[in-house]
């Protein structure tokens, strides 16, 4: 069973976060590598909300080859380039996860392994 955690005794910074999840007992786990925004025929998205868009539907696409859905997300961490906008993020976030919330964590870093890329996502799931 996953259960979201949002106690009243702790600050939650934005809509669509919670401070935590808690699996109890966890069956079935899914842990992904960094999906990015490269669409499925190898295109990169242009700026950062679009390749978090694609990055997500990477990651759905992972959940659902595995039998889950976004509403199995246990964790995201978001990897974002630095001086990218990160509301950009977060408005692919809540387009694609309106009444989803979840743990999370974003983290500016210098670059990713191709320059064009601005952001990286990995997801941990269960079921």
């Amino acid at each position: 069973m996953i259960k979201k955690l949002s106690p009243d005794s702790v600050f939650l910074p934005v809509p669509h976060y919670v401070a935590a999840t808690h699996i109890s007992p966890a069956s079935e786990w899914v842990v992904t590598s960094g999906q990015v925004g490269i669409t499925p025929d190898g295109a990169i998205a242009a700026g950062l909300e679009q390749q978090t868009t694609v990055a997500l539907e990477n990651v759905f696409r992972i959940l659902s080859d595995a039998g889950m859905t976004m509403d199995n997300i246990v964790k995201l961490n978001f990897f974002v380039k630095e001086g990218e906008n990160v509301e950009d993020l977060r408005k692919a976030r809540n387009r694609l996860m309106p009444n989803t919330p979840v743990a999370s964590t974003i983290v500016f870093i210098s670059g990713l392994v191709v320059d064009e890329l601005l952001v990286e996502i990995d997801c941990t799931a269960a079921s």
